[in-house]
């Protein structure tokens, strides 16, 4: 009968750690991950939030406003662009 035993002893073993390789790889995740949860909130800051609710069909119909009544300003320039003139 044959038995393989190669087990070392556990004492005649090198002691094993992340080592430096580790430790850069971990450090280097954490400043990504710091990046891009700046770039994320910054992101997040630009979004223009409904507070009606409404959805987006609502709004390219028209529909949903609380009231009823045109939130257009005076100007007739929304979000940079303005309306085309009326075609006659």
């Amino acid at each position: 009968m044959l038995v393989v035993s190669d087990v070392p002893d556990p004492e005649s073993l090198p002691a094993m750690g992340g080592g430096l390789l580790g430790l850069i790889v971990t450090a280097g995740l954490v400043v990504a991950v710091i990046l891009l949860y700046r770039s994320m909130r910054t992101q997040l800051k630009k979004i223009d939030f409904d507070a009606q609710g409404t959805t987006d069909a609502e709004r390219m119909r028209g529909t949903g406003t609380s009231e009823g009544k045109d939130e257009r300003p005076a100007d007739a320039e929304v979000n940079g662009h303005r309306e085309r003139p009326p075609h006659a």
